[in-house]
């Protein structure tokens, strides 16, 4: 449970801070995002499991497999913060194909990260003139990829410091291969998940995003079980305490 940060019970809501945005670009056109659900499970929503997919063509229509056979770069992040998602510690999810990412050794570091997460939230899943914007579950969006809170300006090329490539790291890979996935807890050592695989169908050429885990299938099938257990159990000590 530890390594899962299962103390992460986001409260019951129809869209979450817990959830993982994938991005997609080509540096040109526009970019894809797909909203593809939480890490932690909780009523109504499935955490992320072993053997999870998700048919890009299908989400972005046809037109996407051409932009991914265009060697698109492509990664995914998401984090869950104290006020917006009650969150403790706040974390942050980020994949890379690279060596172990770094730390966030205060909640300050971790604000940092945040700040892109939530300038992609609010100005391409949402509305500008909203705040604490949170995409759902299955929500796709494009934007301009020379837009300032595109995937490719968030996470490849951006200038500005508060953007999320600036502020921690870069998390994509390109065309076909694995990215890995590390949960960042503020004040813990990075923890490998598991991966996202972006392959081809071969049947009928659609692209295809996969997440395998690093443990065993029925380890994370009790990790999963254990923090529904800690969410039912949240909620009867606040009854408790009405």
């Amino acid at each position: 449970m530890a390594a899962l940060g299962l103390a992460l019970v986001p409260s019951v809501k129809a869209s979450s801070g817990y959830d993982l945005i994938a991005g997609f670009t080509t540096g040109s056109g526009s970019d894809n995002l797909l909203d593809i659900g939480p890490v932690v499970g909780y009523p109504g929503a499935t955490a992320l499991y072993d053997g999870e997919q998700w048919n890009l063509t299908t989400d972005f229509g046809a037109g996407f497999t051409s932009v991914y056979a265009n060697g698109a770069s492509w990664g995914v992040i998401g984090d869950a913060d104290s006020a917006n998602d009650g969150a403790s510690p706040q974390t942050l999810w980020v994949t890379t194909s690279g060596p172990t990412p770094p730390g966030l050794p205060s909640n300050g570091s971790f604000g940092q990260a945040d700040s892109g997460i939530s300038a992609i939230e609010d100005n391409v899943f949402g509305n500008n003139a909203q705040g604490n914007y949170e995409s759902s579950q299955g929500q796709t969006a494009t934007v301009a990829f020379n837009n300032q809170n595109s995937w490719n300006a968030q996470t490849m090329s951006g200038t500005l410091d508060n953007q999320f490539v600036n502020a921690y790291g870069n998390p994509n890979v390109s065309g076909d291969t694995a990215d890995t996935l590390w949960q960042i807890a503020t004040g813990g050592a990075p923890v490998d998940l598991g991966s996202f695989t972006l392959s081809t169908d071969t049947q009928n050429g659609d692209a295809i995003l996969t997440f395998n885990v690093v443990p065993e299938p029925s380890t994370w099938a009790l990790f999963s079980a254990c923090g529904l257990l800690a969410l039912v159990w949240r909620h009867r000590i606040q009854r408790k305490q009405a």
